[in-house]
């Protein structure tokens, strides 16, 4: 017998509906954001800005859309989509033609920042860099999100997460050297979410240089800068001697044997971390080992004895339990924490008592990290349906009329998509230029 076929799901039944009730809040109210970027590292950067409560329009190729609303799981859902989307606008536009350039340059008198990530040259190309856009909007602060930066022999290559980690120097750190072979860290695309954060980063300290002292500018913010910077502790220390470590051990496992991952004697795995001279005497008498103590008195014994006090401290943490471990160490007020899963993470009380997950608009999200007691962030609401503002960011943003709103859609210079209609198969993007 054959599988049943599976029923299309709509946009608003994959993330969620918008509540039209919802107040926006957060330190960036009234900022809007023009987002032309794609994929994640540059989504995510708008996204960071949507959660602090700017108002990002996401401009969208005709067709599909952003390219990674086509990484989808078996049941239509994209995750990629979900995270680093929320809360946006969307208009889909063809700037290939004069009149998509001509919304594009209404829109850009009503924005504060423009955020693209695109190889270096094809937002020239398409007629909307750094020099059209400044002379149209004079106070326009235009941050490029690219992969290599703006010069140089790498500038206008394409990058991903995979080739952000190779070009830096990172997965062959975390491999354990040059000799070994290169490890990428692999949760939630490392490199791509770094760069995403300090284009954010870098876009709110040109916007406050900007309130501060009206001067507007170009940020370029790489992905290559930025995993330079997450990296930049073995960086130096690499700096300093001329030698990078190529033990085969994975980079942050080299510091010392107290800040490392032991099992328990339920064969669960914790992580404890120890510094300072104070707090290793305190693990050695939480553990009843004050010899230890005495005999590895100093932090400069404790390097020269790694391998030695790994061993001794992973036959004194096999004596108990987990949670006797955890009790133990937060009575002497040792760091430690158990490894968890993510069912684990989910099901800890902190977690929901510091309202790092939310349920918000018909789904649960992991919440913006930072609250502000004056100014709320929160996440706005759920990712948007390729093209389903179209309609009224013209007409609530640019003025325009229904006449022209009704003449742009006929000609395919906009499309506008309803959320709650079940689209076929479309691809296409700005991408393929």
């Amino acid at each position: 017998m054959s599988e049943p076929t599976k029923k299309k799901k709509t946009h608003i039944e994959l993330y969620g509906a918008r509540d039209t009730n919802h107040v926006k809040t957060g330190p960036l109210l009234g900022m809007t954001i023009l987002d032309f970027t794609q994929n994640q590292a540059g989504p995510q950067a708008a996204s960071l800005m949507c959660d602090y409560g700017a108002r990002v329009i996401k401009v969208e190729p005709p067709g599909l859309g952003d390219p990674i609303r086509a990484v989808r799981n078996s049941r239509g859902f994209s995750a990629q989509l979900f995270t680093f989307n929320r809360g946006k606008l969307s208009i889909q536009i063809d700037l290939k033609t004069k009149e998509g350039l001509e919304i594009i340059y209404d829109l850009v008198k009503h924005c504060d920042a423009v955020l693209e990530n695109f190889k270096v040259g094809i937002m020239d190309k398409l007629g909307i860099g750094y020099e059209k856009l400044k002379s149209i909007n004079p106070n326009i602060i235009y941050c490029s999100a690219s992969g290599f930066g703006l010069t140089g022999e790498w500038s206008k290559r394409g990058s991903y997460d995979s080739i952000g980690q190779a070009f830096s120097g990172a997965a062959t750190s975390q491999g354990g050297g040059p000799s070994y072979k290169p490890i990428r860290v692999g949760t939630g695309n490392t490199c791509d979410t770094m760069s995403g954060i300090m284009a954010a980063l870098s876009l709110l300290a040109a916007l406050l240089q900007r309130e501060r002292t009206g001067v507007a500018q170009r940020v370029d913010s790489s992905q290559l800068g930025a995993f330079m910077t997450l990296t930049n502790l073995t960086i130096s220390q690499y700096l300093e001697s001329g030698k990078q470590l190529d033990d085969g051990i994975m980079s942050g496992h080299h510091w010392n044997s107290y800040l490392d991952d032991y099992l328990s004697k339920d064969r669960k795995w914790f992580a404890i971390g120890s510094s300072t001279d104070q707090q290793w005497r305190r693990i050695c008498k939480a553990l009843g080992r004050l010899d230890m103590s005495e005999k590895f008195l100093s932090h400069r014994t404790r390097m020269k004895n790694q391998d030695l006090i790994q061993n001794e401290l992973s036959n004194e943490f096999a004596k108990y339990t987990r949670d006797e471990l955890i009790e133990m160490m937060v009575d002497v007020d040792v760091p430690i924490a158990p490894h968890n899963s993510y069912d684990d993470l989910l099901n800890e009380q902190h977690v929901w008592d510091n309202n790092l997950v939310v349920d918000s608009f018909g789904k649960r999200h992991v919440a913006p990290s930072a609250n502000f007691s004056e100014t709320k962030s929160q996440v706005q609401g759920p990712p948007p349906e390729v093209g389903e503002d179209t309609k009224t960011i013209l007409a609530d943003v640019l003025g325009y009329d229904n006449s022209k709103i009704n003449h742009l859609l006929e000609k395919k210079v906009v499309t506008h998509n309803d959320p709650t209609v079940i689209k076929g198969n479309v691809e296409g993007g700005i991408s393929k230029l």
